[in-house]
């Protein structure tokens, strides 16, 4: 029950894998004048229709399937677990969170409950569109924040939470924070700051810090850093090595109110700017709190990597329930151009999945001046 699609922008669909998904429905569809009730066939005209481009078809047999099967609201439940009803409701349309139109193409429609459990407090059925203004990807009907913490809640019962590292894990940890930071050392300021006896301290703020690796490294370098970061791991943090690390709710997406007041000249939005309601805002309170000469970094999934142009929808970070936003390079300088900023770096992050990227980000200080003329 996986897809192959790929995401608007990349190369189209072969003529044969198109002839294939017609092919497809038109079995599915004899299927179904034999058996009405087959709904295993329904689901393969609801995944060709998506494959076809014929999104209102596909999305008309993935309702028709939740009402015909509870097993479609919650694919990766066990068996002795699956419901015998299922969510047949739909959360709000949201307006594109960067630009605040209304209006969008839709890419995709899909089941997600194929990738990720929803025990039934999520809308398995998601719409992926594309905004006609600035070609940002969203979903079109995001989880309610109530929706979400439920979901959450049914998860954490299920699964352990991740223990603390051991002091080598947390070693092994500082020494890829260490590359991050002879990064930031070339982008943002060189080591000129080591020589100059009246120059400040570096100060650096991460949001989303885990257990402290990059505020240990820092520090040890004579930075001063803070974090922000989840109760368990903030706590660990503090207890442990004495960091300087503050607890908030980040689980339902970064907000403006988690970054401290105060000038940073490096601000590390570890916490994905992709799960935030207000993505623009978020920005907006880390361009306010950036010095001059700073430098904002984004650690973001960007969805036009050559790896997750391939994967298509299959990629799991698609089916994510706190996802709400889905940027590539072209539509995240669009939202960065609105908050005056500018990337001017990019690099993946090691260990971690495909398109997973460090993005270096600076005031545009051209967009400030020709604002003043």
């Amino acid at each position: 029950m996986s897809t192959n699609a790929l995401p608007q922008s990349v190369l189209p669909a072969p003529a044969a894998r198109r002839e294939a998904d017609a092919r497809r429905a038109t079995a599915a569809r004899e299927r179904l004048r034999e058996a009405p009730d087959d709904t295993d066939a329904l689901f393969e005209l609801a995944d060709a229709h998506a494959r076809m481009g014929r999104h209102d078809d596909a999305r008309s047999a993935h309702r028709a399937l939740l009402r015909a099967d509870g097993r479609y609201a919650d694919l990766r439940a066990p068996v002795e677990k699956q419901c015998a009803t299922s969510f047949i409701g739909q959360f709000d349309s949201v307006d594109c969170p960067v630009c605040g139109d209304h209006h969008a193409n839709m890419v995709w429609v899909g089941n997600i409950s194929g990738q990720v459990r929803t025990w039934g407090h999520l809308d398995p059925v998601r719409e992926w569109v594309e905004c006609t203004s600035c070609e940002t990807l969203r979903v079109q009907a995001p989880p309610s924040e109530a929706a979400l913490q439920r979901w959450h809640r049914a998860r954490s019962h299920e699964h352990s939470p991740t223990s603390a590292p051991n002091l080598r894990e947390f070693d092994a940890a500082m020494a890829e924070r260490n590359h991050e930071l002879d990064v930031l050392e070339q982008v943002g300021f060189g080591i000129a700051w080591l020589d100059d006896p009246d120059a400040h301290e570096p100060r650096l703020l991460e949001v989303g810090c885990g257990w402290g690796s990059l505020i240990a490294a820092a520090r040890w370098r004579g930075i001063s850093a803070a974090g922000v970061g989840t109760n368990a791991q903030t706590a660990w943090a503090r207890a442990t090595l004495d960091l300087p690390c503050v607890a908030a709710d980040l689980d339902h997406g970064i907000r403006p109110e988690h970054l401290p007041d105060g000038s940073f000249d490096i601000i590390v939005l570890r916490s994905p700017l992709d799960r935030a309601e207000a993505p623009l805002a978020v920005l907006q309170a880390a361009a306010r709190r950036l010095s001059p000469d700073g430098v904002l970094v984004l650690q973001l999934e960007l969805h036009d990597h050559p790896v997750r142009r391939v994967q298509g929808y299959d990629a799991p970070g698609w089916s994510r329930p706190e996802r709400r936003v889905f940027f590539g390079r072209d539509t995240l300088e669009v939202a960065l151009a609105r908050t005056h900023l500018r990337s001017e770096r990019i690099q993946e992050v090691r260990d971690a999945s495909s398109g997973t990227s460090l993005l270096f980000v600076r005031h545009d200080d051209l967009h400030d001046l020709m604002g003043a003329e």
